[in-house]
């Protein structure tokens, strides 16, 4: 878990992302840039614990449907769950009209000096992460 108390000097940024693969460069781009509060979570709107295994179908490292679409796959996470969250029109495929507001599933916490708040947005934004 994450707990830092800020300085105040210092402020935190919160950003999410679509794809773990930006999410992760971004990552890598602010330790390589100095930042060493960075952390990268998985975060979901069912109150499920989000899936820490790699869910890669091609590969055959995918565990449940549930965790190639709502990142919730866990093998801790029980049969009964992942059958409620796979009703869900994201997963089934039948929610063509399927309006609702997805959540981006990456947050990148980070903690800066507040000089530095401008670059590091930028490095966010130039690995597609929305602040």
């Amino acid at each position: 878990m994450f707990k830092v108390k800020l300085k105040s000097d210092e402020q935190s940024i919160l950003a999410t992302f679509k794809s773990s693969t930006n999410a992760e460069k971004a990552l890598k781009a602010l330790e390589e840039a100095g930042f060493r509060e960075v952390q990268l979570d998985r975060i979901s709107e069912f109150g499920v614990n989000a899936n820490s295994e790699y869910n890669n179908p091609i590969a055959g490292q995918a565990f449940t449907q549930t965790g190639l679409t709502l990142y919730s796959g866990d093998s801790e996470t029980d049969q009964s769950t992942r059958i409620l969250l796979s009703g869900d029109p994201s997963v089934g495929g039948y929610g063509e009209n399927y309006n609702r507001a997805q959540v981006p599933p990456f947050l990148l916490t980070v903690v800066c000096k507040k000089e530095q708040v401008n670059g590091t947005v930028k490095i966010i934004k130039e690995h597609e992460g929305e602040v």
